[in-house]
């Protein structure tokens, strides 16, 4: 009997649907606007030299996210995010 192909088994899953809707970073998001912050940066970013640098949103909120975690190095802030499902899902988080 020919075994069933593993990729139509799988259902399709969203990580929004993962994490529960009162989770902290959910609520931060919904009433933190940062639409500012590119605006006050402009004249630091974007001079075409060197290497490109991380979009200044996301640089904030990786800042904000070490501080409410309690996290004092940024390696440990990247192995953080890159673990909890919460920071992927919130909006924009990586994406600025």
């Amino acid at each position: 009997m020919p075994k069933p192909n593993s990729l139509q088994s799988h259902a399709s899953v969203s990580l929004e649907d993962l994490v529960p809707p009162h989770n902290f970073y959910h609520q931060l998001a919904a009433k933190l606007d940062l639409s500012f912050v590119r605006a006050l940066m402009r004249e630091y970013y974007g001079s075409g030299i060197g290497r490109p640098s991380i979009d200044p949103v996301v640089f904030f909120k990786l800042q904000l996210i070490m501080f409410f975690d309690g996290t004092r190095s940024e390696r440990q802030l990247l192995d953080i995010v890159h673990l909890h499902l919460d920071l992927h899902c919130t909006p924009d988080v990586m994406e600025g």
